[in-house]
């Protein structure tokens, strides 16, 4: 009779897994599929490999996105303006493609940033970060200061201004800090 029982959990563990294999690799086509469809490129960088969306023509908005997406999310948050601005959409490190390097500092990726924004030419930009990447927004800003006090950081240019998305008065006061020190507008949403 254990037998019966055993063999009956067996089976019915069996199929269970068959089944949630089988969905879950339909769900990992599905996904490649829905990123393909970014049409992503790839920068090599003095970092590593760093994953980006370019799209649109016009002014320029950096898009961080948060801890939770990767290319995707940032030009998610601003594919509306597409119309109107040309939307540069990196994911940051470790994230759909990009290496990791180094420790993966917020201060690290604002500085690949700065290289991706060299190699694509770009000199003036608007920065737009949700959550997770309104850290390495601040960082960003912050190498602007820098700049602008006369030490050469490789920026090459200007960020127009600063949107950072984030929960919580302790970001809010850092993009305050950001803002009073380096003269770049931000908001907080």
């Amino acid at each position: 009779m254990w037998i019966y029982i055993a063999g009956g959990v067996f089976l019915a563990l069996a199929s269970y897994f068959l089944v949630q294999g089988i969905r879950c690799a339909a769900a990992v086509r599905e996904s490649k599929a829905r990123l393909a469809a970014y049409n992503a490129r790839t920068a090599a960088l003095s970092y590593g490999d760093m994953v980006y969306v370019d799209s649109g023509e016009g002014e320029v908005i950096v898009s961080v996105h948060g801890i939770f997406g990767g290319y995707d999310q940032a030009y998610d948050t601003c594919k509306d303006f597409c119309s109107d601005y040309r939307i540069i959409a990196p994911s940051r490190f470790g994230y759909l493609g990009s290496d990791i390097s180094g420790d993966g500092t917020p201060a690290e990726q604002a500085a690949a940033y700065v290289e991706l924004l060299n190699k694509l030419g770009i000199d003036k930009a608007y920065l737009l970060a949700t959550s997770a990447g309104g850290s390495v927004a601040i960082r960003f800003a912050l190498r602007l200061l820098v700049k602008r006090l006369g030490e050469d950081d490789g920026l090459g240019g200007v960020v127009e201004g600063v949107v950072l998305s984030h929960s919580g008065v302790l970001p809010f006061f850092s993009c305050l800090f950001c803002f009073c020190v380096s003269g770049v507008p931000f908001l907080t949403l």
